[in-house]
């Protein structure tokens, strides 16, 4: 029977119980972001400590998301074989190991390897959590159990990097590290003291280990992809500042604080028109590496919220957003997006979500 429906394990806990699971699965949710935070706080520092030029530091920083969006699908198939729960409480011993290696990092060779672990362990910590918490839940409580868990994970993401920038502001850049292994020694104790243990599957699925590399490959591609779409993402505010700019330059918009839409323009207003063509050059290699790569795969799935947003601005392919479910009375949605010119899979794949689902049939309470 599978894990994430046997009525065994969900009978014999008790709701308190359950609940503190869920508890101890968003906090190793939380583990990527959290380092991920204290990493991109402590680059200043980090760099000054360790004599790094910016192209090493960048890739200390950069290099935990690559792997994580490089090795989550093999995450996941590997916890499906030895067992999500163990997998799981492995990967956040490996991670308590990528933070002590990130703390004492006597080089940017080593902060690198550190951050490559992190990444790694984090493509099997992130999403195997959402499943554990889901396997001791019944299946009529799993769309509450989703939205905790997103609601909680979105208090985590704001106050962690408060957290993380006391801990650096106060004890230095490599304290920061503390607060991912935290989260992680908290929720793996949880996990093992509550979380019941993983059903045996017969006959247990095999490793496809060609399929997973080259599936990891290609997803290192997109994420690399996304990376570079973020150093030239400025040629979209470009655009947008030419598209408004007799708006902006009129006496009907005059907003003098900062962070507004109208003063974003005006800046971009400035950027030197060889780095702009310059960087149309480099938009062309990412619309050909992006079509190369999702020649592989029908769609993919990412947060509305997220760097492919900015991707797909930037290429040219289709995308979708579509409606997940609920967070109380916010509604919470999802992005699809697909080849170039085939926007006809891109609506069965929505269509047959929304026929399953049902979400998109609900409307928050206005009351």
């Amino acid at each position: 029977m599978p894990r994430e429906t046997n009525p065994n394990v969900q009978g014999n806990l008790s709701s308190a119980v359950r609940w503190l699971v869920l508890l101890c699965c968003v906090l190793l949710g939380l583990i990527s972001e959290a380092s991920g935070g204290a990493m991109s706080l402590a680059l200043r520092p980090a760099a000054r400590d360790l004599h790094a030029n910016q192209t090493a530091i960048q890739l200390a920083a950069l290099i935990s998301k690559m792997f994580i969006g490089a090795f989550m699908l093999a995450g996941g198939v590997i916890g499906d074989i030895y067992g999500r729960r163990r997998i799981v409480l492995w990967g956040s011993a490996a991670v308590l190991v990528a933070c002590l290696g990130a703390a004492l990092a006597s080089s940017t060779g080593m902060l690198v390897a550190a951050r490559a672990l992190d990444g790694i362990a984090n493509a099997a910590v992130g999403p195997l959590s959402l499943v554990l918490a889901l396997s001791v839940f019944r299946p009529e409580e799993q769309a509450k159990v989703v939205s905790r868990y997103l609601g909680l994970s979105v208090l985590g993401v704001a106050f962690g990097p408060v957290a993380a920038g006391w801990l650096i502001q106060t004890f230095g850049w490599r304290a920061g590290f503390a607060l991912p292994a935290v989260f992680a020694i908290v929720g793996a104790l949880g996990v093992v003291a509550l979380a019941p243990r993983d059903q045996p599957i017969t006959p247990r699925p095999r490793l496809d280990g060609l399929g997973t590399f080259m599936s990891a490959v290609g997803l290192l591609g997109i994420v690399y992809a996304l990376v570079l779409a973020n150093t030239i993402g400025f040629i979209l505010s470009v655009e947008a500042a030419a598209a408004f700019d007799d708006l902006t330059r009129s006496k009907e918009i005059n907003d003098p604080s900062l962070n507004t839409w109208p003063n974003t323009f005006r800046t971009h207003r400035y950027v030197p028109a060889v780095e702009y063509i310059r960087a149309q050059r480099a938009r062309t290699l990412v619309i050909k590496e992006m079509d190369k790569l999702m020649s592989q795969y029908d769609v993919f799935i990412s947060p509305t919220t997220s760097r492919s947003l900015g991707l797909t601005n930037l290429t040219g392919h289709p995308a979708i957003a579509l409606r997940a479910g609920f967070l109380e009375e916010t509604p919470v949605d999802f992005m699809i997006t697909g080849r170039l010119y085939e926007e006809a899979t891109l609506l069965r794949v929505a269509l047959a979500h929304e026929q399953a689902t049902k979400w998109h049939e609900r409307t928050p309470s206005l009351t």
